[in-house]
């Protein structure tokens, strides 16, 4: 088994839609904690028992559970997106300079609205990521 990732905390996502919120003007109330601790769990369910220990499947993971759960009053599919991408980049990730968050936005709303799957949100993800250790230095 590989080293287990360092897991998002529950203090982490009420943070990123307390943020979330603000730049609307909306209200930031965590209406379900127990919603957002079994959100925040399902990533962790994957690897564990499912021996899934890939970070940007687990990414995607955390991004749709939160914003399924529907644990805050307002903001919760900004607070899973920013989450899973919280996740990747503490994990070692990081954007690709050519990747395009706007449309991993959209591709993630519709991910959420089953209009596409799971799987392509995970495959775009891979696409605009890469492991910091990977990175070619310029030259």
């Amino acid at each position: 088994m590989p080293n287990e990732p360092l897991w998002l905390p529950k203090s982490a996502a009420i943070l990123f839609n307390e943020q979330a919120v603000a730049e609307t003007g909306e209200n930031h109330a965590l209406l379900d904690e127990a919603k957002l601790e079994g959100a925040l769990m399902r990533p962790q369910n994957l690897f564990h028992y499912t021996f899934n220990y890939d970070t940007v499947s687990l990414a995607t993971s955390y991004m749709l559970a939160i914003a399924q759960a529907h644990p805050f009053e307002q903001g919760n599919k900004r607070t899973g997106f920013t989450s899973g991408f919280a996740f990747m980049f503490t994990n070692g990730y990081e954007l690709l300079p050519q990747a395009d968050t706007e449309l991993l936005a959209v591709i993630f709303l519709e991910a959420m609205d089953e209009t596409c799957s799971a799987q392509f949100l995970e495959e775009m993800l891979k696409e605009s990521v890469v492991l910091a250790s990977e990175t070619i230095p310029d030259v």
